[in-house]
């Protein structure tokens, strides 16, 4: 009788690190922000960010959520819900948000029923956007507009037109408050064939939005 004897191999475990962090039984590594060279998390606490600095990340004391202001939820809410007036130039037009976010320090947000009217901003630097969703009356209805701070057009002339294809031009512009605050809405320049406040329908609320990032 011949008997075989197979051959006995010796398995070795990987123990190739990255990061300074061992694989598993598996060959998988989990690698955390603290086991890179060049990032510190100490001392980090919910939604802080990390900046890059002199070849480095740190903690930053500026939260994730401190950056931007954001209004306009997408609502089917009535224009004429709003304490806004009637469609016309120089009219300032109100923005819908049942919960808008305000990550802003020391910034307002002011309105009613859910409507906001304007913004107050504090010293800062801020990118500021809007964009409206207005109704006409016929198909070659169609309103410019613009954002206003303290009272003063600023920035670029957003458009608006009679389908939801003409929706999406917004205005925009950068702002720089060196002291105290700055009142921030945005108003019609120019307008034609506008439906009245009854007959503004959702479209405002469905389309517009009111946007303020700190930069």
């Amino acid at each position: 009788m011949v008997h075989r004897i197979g051959k006995l191999y010796k398995m070795s475990h990987n123990k190739i690190k990255v990061a300074n962090q061992n694989p598993d039984a598996s060959g998988n590594i989990d690698i955390s922000l603290d086991n890179l060279s060049n990032v510190s998390t100490t001392g980090v606490t919910t939604n802080q960010t990390l900046v890059y600095s002199s070849g480095a990340w740190t903690v930053s004391n500026m939260t994730s959520s401190s950056t931007m202001i954001f209004i306009g939820e997408g609502a089917a809410q009535n224009y004429n819900t709003s304490g806004g007036s009637a469609i016309s130039a120089g009219v300032s037009v109100e923005f819908y948000d049942s919960n808008a976010f305000n990550g802003i320090s020391s910034a307002t947000i002011t309105g009613s029923s859910n409507w906001v009217s304007s913004v107050t901003l504090p010293i800062g630097n801020y990118i500021i956007q809007a964009n409206l969703g207005i109704t006409f009356s016929a198909s070659s209805g169609e309103a410019t507009y613009r954002i206003y701070i303290d009272g003063v057009a600023v920035g670029t002339t957003g458009n608006v037109g009679y389908s939801d294809l003409s929706v999406g031009s917004p205005a925009a512009t950068y702002l720089n408050v060196t002291s105290g605050t700055s009142v921030v809405d945005v108003r019609i320049i120019t307008v034609s064939s506008v439906n009245t406040l009854a007959n503004q329908s959702t479209r405002q609320a469905t389309h517009g939005y009111f946007e303020v990032r700190s930069v």
